[in-house]
Parts: structure tokens; C-alpha cells; sequence
């Protein structure tokens, strides 16, 4: 399948645990069968604009806009592409792809595995990938011809039933694609879309200008060192100390940040538990039934020293996992993956040992200055074992706006129930529901009381221990699933 769905998430309230990957910004390099299709003698520069629309159970339209996104080529098919700070640049003339921040000094480069090119003048179709796999159904049509931000437009619109995965087997939905192609440029001025996911999406080329921009835009600024890398990288404001700049790996699972000197690790003892961690998201479809979309899970255990263990699978195509251990005993984090051979070990700076205490989650705050949150306790009960308390936020977004990216017609309601275990003072469950049929569900299952093997919160033997003292980054072997 074919099909490309953008998530538009709205994080409005969704306490409890995070399935985070390491913290920083980073970049990569492309993949090795990435083809870069430069187009040549068809310069512009244009401004790119995105906005979703989803209409709620209730009727509710909330309109989501994306940060707009400045676009140029060059007649030699150098690109250049500016979000908010962040800057990239293609250039097919020099086989090499420029990634930076404006408010920095430093430009990560990198090579473009392969480069294609085209001529609008000898070839002005561009063929667009259809929606549809082998074994999906698809109806093309073509549009005719429009005029679009003074460049003349061709469009083609395609309806697809396609045969979308989801947990638990397939389910059929319908995807509408319409697209205006300038074909003098060989690129989209107009596209709409809409999904079973993100509702009806609109992407436009505004301010478009047809002609050469300043060359300086292909270029990396005057005063930026230029850095080559070859592997996973951090959009640094400054150039890397070389002690902290890491050898080039074939696979890697990103950067694990350094931990901060006055961060203290909080052990919780005398509650020791095993327990399996799942994160569910689901949606609710146009013909009323809910449908799971996606689910990933973790393993997390503690003893009564309060030593925690975590082990997950960030990537589904992979066995590795990766495993990160804190030992407030020892006073290590560890960091390792199953298919690896380095234990990375950190120091931690500080150990605070707590009793279990079954208080509620920190105070949130709202997700928009207009925002109005209520809170209500909920009766104690057993939930998966244990005993819970629980409390159900909610929050009230007025309608009209509520921030530069947000708009919504109606008042917006999103509630999310929060129960804690009263013994172990982890949260068992959290679920969140909103107006448009978007549910997630965390969930802490098979829940053992008893001590788990000590084996479990030490680097495992015929592994090479490396201290850290600073970033670093996890390395497996790949073993697909």
C-alpha cells in the first residue's frame, strides 16, 4: 500500500507515562535508496501553507494550520527549504544535502545517495504516486486546466478503498486525493485531501514568483563550519568538542541524552512489580465503529530498592530492543540494546529514596491560555489486580480561536481519567477522549506484585561497559522481524 497518512496530533491532555524516544533535536542521513529528483530550468520561490480540517462528533469543525514553509529551486535544481529555524538544502550540483539552524553556526552535510533529473520543457508530466496498492481499488480522473497563482494548472483527482492496516488485521478506507500540477514548474500548486484519519487537508503555494532566487539561497551562510556526517547527528548551535562527536554507525536507535547535574533519580522502594506497558490509540470511523490503529508496548520492572528496568521496541521492522536500566543502588543508568554489544553507563547525579505514595499526577497546566480544566475524584476499585484511585480531568476549549495554529467553531471538550495504584504508586491506567472520535488508552497489564530476578537490573555478561559523560548514542545489530 501507498498510502501516506499525516497525524495531526493535539496533545490537549494526556497525563501519565511517556513512550519518549531519546530528547534532542537530530537529524539523519538519507536513506541509501534515497533518489533526489532535481528539476532543472524551472526556478521559483514560493510560500507553502497547510491547514486540516476535522469535524468532531458533535459537529464541532477545528480548523489545524501547519507553520508555513518558504520553497525555492534554482534553474540547476538546487532546492532549498526553510520551517520556522530550520533550513535545508539540496543541491544536486555537489552531490550533498546542507541541514542547519538559522540561529546557529553550524551546517550538517551530508551526501544525496542518488540524483535524478528532469526538464519540464522535454518532459512536463510528473507522474504522481498513486494512493492505491496492487489490491486496492482506484478511480482516476483528470480535471482539465485552471489558472493557479498566475501559472496555468493541471488536475487530477483519485478516489482509492484501500486496505489499511490496523491492529488485529485490515480495514477498508476511502482516500480522495485532488491535485493541481503546474506543469511548466513540475510541481504541486494546489493538493487536497481527505482521509479517515486527519479529515479534508489543504496544501497551496502562495506568493509563488517564477524566476531565479538569489543564489545565496543555495549556499550555507558566511561564518557556518561545515561538518560532514555520515550518521545519526544533533542541530547544534555550536560545533561538537570531538570527544562528544560520535563514530558513524550503520543502525542506531538516536542520540540518549547526558543526564543534568542536578537531576535526582526519585527510587522508590519496598514496592517491587513487573508489569507489561500498553499504549493504545484508536479513532473512531465514519460508519460508527472504533478502530484500533495503533498499539506498542514495554516491559517495566522495579525491585524493592527501588532499581527500575524498561525495555521497548522503538522500530516494528526490528527484534532489537532497547533496555534502560537505573540503578539507585550502584548509582548507574545503563543503556543498552538486546542485539547490541555496549552497555552504556552513566552516572546519576543524585538519588532521592521516596515511599510509595498513591498522589495523584503532577497539576497540568492547559494546553491554550483559554483553556478551562475541572477535576473530580473517582471512586477507589480494583483495576487489573491492584487497587486504584482514580480522578477525571476535563478540559474546555472555547470556540474561536484558540492559538495561531488553532481554530475551532464550537467549544472543544477533551476528557481524560487518570487511576493510580495505591500500593505501588505507578499509574495503572490513563485514557483520553475527545470530540473527534480520538481515543488513546495507557495501561499498565499483567501486573506481578512479587520480586523480580536481580539479574534483570545488571548489564548482561559479554557485554563491553563504556561510561558516558555526555550524549551518546545506541548502536544493534539488525535482525529484521
Amino acid at each position: 500500500m501507498n498510502v501516506k497518512t499525516a497525524f495531526f496530533v493535539i496533545a490537549l491532555m494526556v497525563p501519565g507515562r511517556q513512550f519518549g524516544q531519546p530528547l534532542g533535536t537530530t537529524g539523519s542521513p538519507l536513506p541509501p535508496s534515497y533518489t533526489f529528483r532535481a528539476v532543472v530550468n524551472a526556478p521559483y520561490s514560493a510560500l507553502q501553507v497547510s491547514e486540516s480540517v476535522r469535524v468532531g462528533l458533535d459537529g464541532n469543525r477545528i480548523v489545524v494550520k501547519l507553520t508555513p514553509t518558504r520553497l525555492f529551486r534554482d534553474a540547476q535544481g538546487r532546492t532549498r527549504r526553510e520551517s520556522a529555524d530550520t533550513v535545508e538544502i539540496m543541491d544536486p550540483v555537489e552531490g550533498v544535502r546542507y541541514l542547519f539552524l538559522t540561529s546557529a553556526t553550524v551546517a550538517h552535510r551530508s551526501k544525496l545517495p542518488f540524483i535524478s533529473s528532469s526538464d519540464p520543457a522535454r518532459n512536463p508530466q510528473s507522474p504522481m504516486r498513486s494512493l492505491a496498492g496492487p489490491d486496492d481499488v482506484s478511480k482516476k480522473e483528470q480535471l482539465g486546466q485552471r489558472t493557479i497563482g498566475g501559472v496555468v494548472a493541471d488536475g487530477s483527482r483519485e478516489t482509492a478503498v484501500v486496505k489499511q492496516p490496523i491492529v488485529g488485521g485490515f480495514q477498508e478506507m476511502t482516500f480522495i486525493s485532488e491535485v493541481w500540477m503546474a506543469s511548466k514548474l513540475m510541481v504541486p500548486v494546489l493538493r487536497k485531501d481527505s482521509s479517515p484519519y486527519v479529515g479534508d487537508s489543504t496544501t497551496e503555494l502562495k506568493e509563488l514568483v517564477v524566476g531565479a532566487p538569489d543564489s545565496g539561497k543555495f549556499r550555507v551562510p558566511d561564518g557556518f563550519t561545515v561538518v560532514d556526517e555520515t550518521g545519526v547527528f544533533k542541530l547544534e548551535d555550536t560545533v561538537a568538542a570531538p570527544a562528544s562527536r560520535l563514530p558513524p554507525l550503520s543502525s542506531s536507535f538516536g542520540r540518549y541524552p547526558a543526564l543534568s547535574p542536578t537531576s535526582v533519580f526519585s527510587a522508590q522502594t519496598g514496592a517491587p512489580y513487573s508489569a507489561v506497558d500498553v499504549l493504545e490509540s484508536s479513532r473512531l470511523m465514519e460508519d460508527g465503529t472504533r478502530t484500533i490503529l495503533s498499539s506498542q508496548s514495554r516491559n517495566v520492572y522495579r525491585d524493592s530498592q527501588g532499581r527500575t528496568r524498561e525495555e521497548r521496541n522503538p522500530f516494528s521492522h526490528i527484534k532489537a530492543r532497547i533496555v534502560e536500566i537505573n540503578d539507585p543502588v550502584a548509582g548507574f543508568r545503563y543503556v543498552f540494546a538486546t542485539s547490541g554489544s555496549v552497555v552504556h553507563r552513566t552516572k546519576l547525579p543524585g538519588v532521592r529514596r521516596v515511599a510509595v505514595v498513591a498522589r495523584p499526577e503532577p497539576k497540568m497546566e492547559p494546553p491554550f491560555k483559554t483553556s478551562v480544566f475541572t477535576s473530580e475524584t473517582l471512586k477507589r476499585k480494583m483495576l487489573n489486580g491492584v487497587l486504584v484511585d482514580g480522578e477525571r480531568r476535563t478540559s474546555v476549549i472555547p470556540a474561536a480561536k484558540s492559538s495561531a495554529l488553532m481554530v475551532n467553531e464550537r467549544e472543544y471538550i477533551s476528557v481524560s481519567e487518570t487511576w493510580r495504584a495505591v500500593e505501588l504508586g505507578v499509574t495503572v491506567l490513563t485514557t483520553s477522549t475527545d470530540l473527534l472520535g480520538s481515543d488513546i488508552r495507557n495501561e499498565l497489564r499483567e501486573i506481578q506484585r512479587s520480586e523480580p530476578d536481580l539479574g534483570l537490573f545488571q548489564p548482561p555478561s559479554g557485554y563491553t561497559i563504556i561510561d558516558e559523560p555526555g550524549e551518546f548514542q545506541v548502536d544493534y545489530l539488525v535482525d529484521r522481524q
